[in-house]
């Protein structure tokens, strides 16, 4: 085989694999700050959740509704995330900085649940999503 089209070919190779790497890395961290909120309580409720960071966010939620936004990093913090139905405590579960990706948060009777994703969802602002920001 010629040297120079076996050159050429592992060129391609190289340069192709490099671009791909970079548009993945490119397409992850446009996920970043992904949250979504479901809202699994029998009855309409006020779902307020708490991040770690003390940023504040709250909406009047329908049974079984939910709503997605972006929280930025910096606004999320480590540590306990806890969510209320109305004023009452539902639960709280450790949010890390590694769970950097897409977050859906379900508050139902029973507690919370935490789901970390690396995919994408529908990602408007907190307050194009009907959300009240709180506290940053």
């Amino acid at each position: 085989m010629n040297p120079r089209l076996l050159f050429l070919i592992l060129l391609c190779v190289v340069v192709s694999g490099t671009a791909a790497w970079l548009i993945r890395g490119i397409y992850d961290r446009s996920l970043d700050g992904q949250f979504m909120v479901v809202n699994g309580m029998a009855e309409e409720r006020i779902i307020r959740v708490v991040f770690p960071s003390g940023f504040t966010i709250e909406s009047n939620m329908k049974s079984g509704s939910s709503s997605t936004m972006t929280i930025p990093s910096e606004n999320r913090g480590e540590g306990q995330l806890r969510a209320y139905a109305g004023n009452e405590l539902q639960g709280e579960v450790y949010l890390y900085e590694a769970d950097r990706r897409a977050v859906v948060l379900r508050v139902n009777e029973s507690g919370v649940e935490l789901h970390t994703f690396r995919s994408e969802i529908d990602v408007p602002s907190p307050e194009v999503s009907g959300w009240k920001i709180m506290h940053r």
